[in-house]
């Protein structure tokens, strides 16, 4: 898997090697906690495992969520859980987040990513009618790129456009009529990019 990973980072123009201490040195540095850092909690991407052909037929299916727990406890119970399409979802990406306005964030993001949202009507254990918000037609590049955007603030220069799948920059006039959103202080300290099959 490393050598495929470095072959097509090198087709790109990037090369992968083993880090050296100096690295890994370097690495801690940058994204040290420090007591004054809050926890808040996790970003996370979900792909749904379902085989209900109206989700499993749809390519670039992604749940953009937030959790204050660990991600593979919050999913524990995915089948039972409109929010999850009921049924098993497989973790795609996490990011540890510090000193993070939860709530503007999924605000943001689902904002940003509104245009692709993922609308479908599905039932409960009780057989209530539910619709679920956090799933999102959109490529996984895209996804964590919008969510580097947000570690680095500069989102706000930024769209998507759904019918070209990339993100645009904004010129400033048009940022102002969107309304900008305050990201001062966010702290999204450590990437863990799960395995995808």
């Amino acid at each position: 898997m490393l050598q495929t990973l470095s072959k097509n980072a090198y087709s790109d123009g990037y090369i992968v090697t083993d880090s050296t201490e100096e690295d890994a040195s370097a690495l801690e540095k940058a994204f040290e906690v420090t007591e004054k850092d809050k926890a808040d909690g996790w970003i996370y991407v979900l792909s749904s495992l379902s085989e209900n052909p109206a989700i499993a037929g749809v390519k670039d299916l992604y749940k953009i969520g937030f959790s204050t727990t660990p991600v593979e406890e919050r999913i524990r119970n995915c089948e039972n859980e409109p929010t999850y399409l009921m049924d098993k979802v497989k973790i795609v990406a996490t990011w540890k987040t510090f000193n993070m306005n939860t709530h503007s964030f999924e605000t943001l993001i689902h904002q940003f990513f509104k245009a692709v949202q993922f609308r479908i009507k599905v039932k409960d254990l009780a057989g209530n009618e539910a619709e679920p918000k956090e799933w999102f037609v959109v490529p996984l590049g895209i996804i964590t790129k919008a969510i580097e955007c947000i570690i680095d603030r500069s989102i706000v220069n930024y769209r998507y456009n759904a019918h070209l799948q990339v993100m645009e920059e904004v010129e400033q006039q048009e940022r102002i009529q969107q309304g900008e959103f305050e990201t001062t202080g966010w702290n999204i300290r450590t990437l863990n990019i799960k395995q995808v099959d």
